[in-house]
């Protein structure tokens, strides 16, 4: 029997229910909070790209946060229904804990002083890519989700370019990447440089994935 919580919503939805300028507005201020602060504190700081990839994940988890909040807030979910619903979340949260550990894993300070037997020149960028890869693949089956079960087609259309537009072209980024840190031979002398040169292409990534998410959810007269 389908709960009533996450039962088809009886009223119609609104037109253009998830594309706002508020979600525009919201990524605006990390955007801005995260330059600033790398700014001030990466210039002197030996591997300037590695707490560039760390503030863009700790951007993009809140920004993920924040986005799903506030779906669940305007009740979009109810045009799912309960069984599916029950996947978005558990997919939702398994997508967060990889964001979150992709993040503590960029941390390799904070890696081997929990571990120290972790060696320093570990190709630690690989188990990162390896987690963002999977955070990825599971926002991408949230968007199918979406387009494939929800009552709503403007819904449905919406996810679908999500999808298409944002969640393939960064989790094939995030694959390549991966394949590249798998088969480089990590030595003495060039551990740093795969470190910085991961960092900077995984801040990129990110960054201007959600840049391009945010614009596709994107409607001037949007709530």
């Amino acid at each position: 029997m389908t709960s009533p919580a996450f039962a088809p919503s009886a009223t119609a939805v609104p037109a253009v229910p998830l594309r706002s300028k508020k979600v525009a507005y919201v990524w605006t201020v990390l955007f801005v909070l995260l330059v600033a602060a790398e700014l001030w504190l990466s210039p002197n700081y030996p591997l300037f790209w590695e707490r560039w990839e760390i503030g863009s994940l700790i951007t993009a988890i809140v920004f993920s946060v924040v986005f799903y909040t506030r779906l669940f807030w305007r009740e979009l979910h109810k045009g799912l229904t309960g069984p599916q619903m029950g996947k978005v979340v558990i997919i939702l949260i398994v997508a967060l804990l990889c964001m979150s550990c992709a993040t503590i894993v960029t941390c390799s300070g904070l890696i081997q002083k929990i571990l120290p037997s972790v060696d320093p020149k570990a190709n630690l960028p690989a188990v990162t890519l390896s987690f963002l890869a999977s955070g990825m693949f599971c926002f991408g089956m949230i968007d199918l989700i979406f387009t494939k079960y929800h009552n709503d087609d403007e819904v449905k259309k919406e996810f679908s370019r999500g999808f298409w537009f944002n969640a393939v072209p960064v989790f094939t980024s995030f694959l390549v990447l991966l394949c590249f840190a798998l088969l480089f031979q990590v030595t003495d002398t060039n551990h740093e440089q795969l470190k910085s040169f991961i960092g900077g292409a995984v801040a990129f990534e990110v960054l201007t994935g959600n840049t391009v998410f945010v614009i596709l959810f994107w409607h001037p007269e949007g709530l």
